[in-house]
């Protein structure tokens, strides 16, 4: 099930971001680091109702961010921006 992020995931959510962090660093993908995502990161998305997890059977197993926030890199896309969109992060 997803559903909106609450203040109360911070910790696990935290937890299951440093095992995502772990298994992207041995699969060569340095996108993150010790210090990104953090606590605070996901704070600030949980006040934006920017947050969500997956769970399953009530245990937290995923998060993600949904915004508009568009990285560099996805400006190499053919998109159109001036219609509404969100960005899985």
């Amino acid at each position: 099930m997803i559903r909106k992020a609450t203040q109360s995931d911070i910790i696990q959510a935290s937890k299951v971001l440093e095992e995502v962090k772990m298994d992207m660093l041995r699969e060569g993908v340095d996108q993150w680091d010790q210090e990104y995502p953090n606590e605070v990161v996901l704070t600030q998305d949980i006040d934006k109702e920017q947050a969500f997890i997956y769970e399953e059977q009530g245990e937290l197993v995923a998060y993600m961010a949904l915004n508009e926030k568009c990285d560099d890199e996805y400006s190499d896309l053919n998109w159109d921006t001036s219609i509404p969109f969100l960005v899985i992060h």
